[in-house]
């Protein structure tokens, strides 16, 4: 089940980083590799707008693995 699925254009793009965090600290996602998390999908955000039409989908889900679990993330 995901945990987020937000459609994006350049006027939403705080929001949707404020979402992004929002969940990924909901999965104890904290400190150092939250911030790398962060930066990673804000990048992908803003290439998203800037080279690719103007608009995105962002789907964020956790994949429960032997390890533990990851949190993943998907920008189209």
């Amino acid at each position: 089940m995901g945990l987020l699925k937000v459609d994006f254009d350049e006027s939403c793009l705080v929001r949707t980083r404020h979402a992004v965090l929002a969940c990924a600290r909901a999965q104890g996602v904290t400190g150092e590799r939250l911030g790398d998390f962060l930066s990673a999908v804000n990048e992908c955000l803003v290439n998203a707008v800037e080279h690719g039409g103007g608009r995105g989908r962002l789907r964020l889900w956790r994949e429960d693995v032997p390890e533990g679990g990851r949190l993943v993330c998907e920008i189209a």
